[in-house]
């Protein structure tokens, strides 16, 4: 222990030859291995080693050490450092602390135990903090506090341990699984792949389904399908097939039920539209139209067309072409004949009759007749036709 001089401005330690070790100066700092301590305790290190720790704290079985370095902390002695104030941790690292603190723009980074790629990283950026989690060196998460987060190459499960799609959500026993929302009157979900975009927009009490809203692919269609067959497709041209694949018609529907119908309209409401507000209505109004309105085809033995009423058929058109009204077999006039193409038969009880026919005056004035008969003799002009036949029993034929 040595002082200089008459005035004492600090104690050295020496050893050996005149070597210094410590000094406490004048103001109280202690400087091991430098005569100019800064501050309370100042340790200097032998060399600029990235290896060299001035300081190691060891445990009483020597089995662990930690070394506080120029650059850095490490528990495991050799370990270099780098130009960044480094945390080597072999094994566990435990902060307790209530709150840590890292200077804007300053990173905490948790790099990959067999290599020095980065794994985690927590960093600040003005008014913002972020976290970026890396693979083999490859940022592959990024959650910021204003801006753009994301996770590439992974599964996103929300309760669930397991997920199996990019977005895994399980809701337990909660039926609502999920909400899309926005802070205006539009919410549109998009769906998007390498050929078209499809959207499902809702905005002002109006749902809107789009398919191809950039009309990228010719022969988009909205499609639905039950138990993973078809049952239903909206065209790119505005046509709708339901029961079938394609339609050139603006509907087409196909049964393959053999014992129900195609299509079945019913109300039991106490309806009175009448005209276009009829229960169905079939109506052209291009005067210059010349295409049938309704046209009726059946290639069976089944009726073309039957009208009921309370369970009663009030006209039938067969197979054959043949009209019945009051009766559903429009071919027997009484006689055993199959060949009369309108069949009237009167009410079974009551009634004026079971045919009435009225003439009216044109608009110059002419009676019109109410029925012409015209008798043709097909082949054979001498051939009697009867054009009008009484069928009572005690009424001679006309």
């Amino acid at each position: 222990v040595v002082e200089d001089g008459t005035d004492i401005n600090y104690v050295r330690f020496n050893t050996g030859a005149g070597t210094e070790r410590l000094r406490i100066d004048s103001s109280g700092n202690v400087g091991v291995n430098t005569t100019a301590p800064a501050t309370l305790l100042h340790i200097k290190a032998d060399s600029n080693s990235a290896t060299d720790f001035p300081i190691t704290i060891e445990n009483a079985a020597d089995t662990l050490d930690v070394g506080i370095g120029t650059y850095g902390l490490s528990n495991k002695v050799g370990t270099a450092q780098t130009s960044d104030f480094t945390m080597t941790i072999g094994d566990d690292l435990y902060l307790a602390a209530d709150t840590v603190r890292l200077p804007d723009g300053a990173d905490l980074i948790v790099q990959e135990n067999d290599s020095t790629s980065n794994a985690v990283r927590l960093a600040s950026d003005g008014n913002e903090g972020f976290l970026q989690v890396y693979r083999d060196g490859v940022q592959k998460v990024q959650i910021r506090g204003d801006g753009n987060n994301y996770i590439i190459d992974n599964n996103v499960g929300i309760g669930t341990t397991s997920p199996s799609a990019s977005l895994h959500v399980n809701s337990g026993t909660v039926n609502l699984a999920s909400i899309f929302e926005s802070t205006d009157v539009t919410t549109q979900v998009s769906f998007k792949d390498t050929n078209q975009e499809s959207q499902i927009l809702v905005t002002d009490g109006e749902t809107r389904i789009s398919a191809d809203i950039n009309n990228e692919n010719a022969s988009s269609a909205l499609t639905f399908r039950i138990d993973n067959t078809e049952a239903m497709r909206i065209g790119s041209n505005g046509n709708t097939s339901i029961g079938t694949t394609g339609t050139n018609r603006k509907l087409t529907v196909t049964g393959s039920s053999t014992s129900q119908g195609t299509i079945y309209a019913y109300t039991n409401e106490i309806h009175t539209g009448t005209d276009t507000s009829a229960h169905v209505s079939i109506r052209s109004d291009n005067a210059s139209a010349s295409g049938d309105v309704l046209h009726v085809r059946g290639d069976g033995s089944g009726n073309l067309l039957t009208i009921d009423k309370s369970g009663t058929e009030k006209l039938v058109v067969n197979s054959s072409g043949n009209v019945g009204i009051g009766t559903n077999s429009p071919n027997q006039d009484g006689f055993g004949s199959t060949s009369s193409v309108l069949t009237v038969k009167a009410p079974s009880s009551g009634g004026t009759g079971a045919l009435e026919l009225i003439g009216l005056a044109n608009s110059s004035g002419d009676l019109m007749s109410a029925i012409n008969f015209m008798s043709y003799a097909l082949g054979n002009p001498a051939a009697r036709i009867t054009a009008l036949r009484h069928t009572a029993d005690d009424e001679a034929s006309i």
